[in-house]
């Protein structure tokens, strides 16, 4: 695994609000963008299974629905899979979540993609950002 998972909340903390998140993702120098959330969601085999009981945060991919509220892309075991689920990021975030950080040297190259896998993840995530899109238009 090319990743470890950090805390969200800090000892004695039982919430944290949006603004204070992505200020420490960013302070923990946590990898939270889409392309972090799409070597997740292709390589789901590699997520330990101890982790499934916590969500993981992917603070610098958001979504803002039609009414400008901003949303927070997570990670989160489904039962079955890792499935994408958008949080507000006004709210209270609590205990459960983590921020990805990549390992120090730990790099993809094209060698060590499998390709085909990797496009056939990547199409059914793009349907599920779609489908979350029309339900944040239709509101």
């Amino acid at each position: 695994m090319k990743y470890e998972l950090l805390k969200v909340l800090k000892e004695g903390e039982s919430y944290i609000k949006g603004e204070e998140l992505i200020k420490r993702a960013k302070e923990l120098n946590a990898a939270s963008t889409q392309e972090d959330f799409d070597w997740f969601l292709a390589h789901q085999e590699e997520i330990p299974r101890e982790w499934r009981d916590y969500y993981v945060v992917f603070a610098d991919y958001t979504q803002r629905d039609c009414r400008g509220y901003l949303y927070v892309a997570c990670l989160y075991f489904g039962g079955e899979q890792w499935d994408l689920s958008f949080r507000r990021l006004d709210g209270d975030w609590c205990g459960g979540g983590l921020f990805p950080r990549r390992k120090s040297g730990s790099f993809d190259t094209p060698e060590s993609l499998d390709r085909k896998e990797l496009i056939k993840k990547v199409l059914a995530l793009e349907s599920a950002v779609k489908e979350i899109k029309d339900f944040l238009v239709i509101c």
